[in-house]
């Protein structure tokens, strides 16, 4: 597979997400998602864009849990 092709298949993956969180109701992060974006115009491939967001996530829960 190209990685043009990953590239859209993703995108489509990360947009029927998206589709999907509006029909089930779930907050949307807006933090979150333009951290995403950034790191898509900075071509950071999505396993570390994971790893971030996980990263990103288990810290505010430790910040939460303070």
């Amino acid at each position: 597979m190209s990685k043009f092709t990953e590239k859209a298949e993703a995108k489509a993956r990360f947009d029927q997400a998206m589709i999907d969180a509006d029909i089930e109701g779930l907050a949307r992060d807006p933090e979150a998602e333009a951290l995403v974006d950034r790191w898509r115009k900075e071509d950071v491939l999505v396993e570390e864009r994971i790893e971030r967001l996980k990263a990103l996530y288990r810290a505010r829960q430790f910040n939460a849990a303070e």
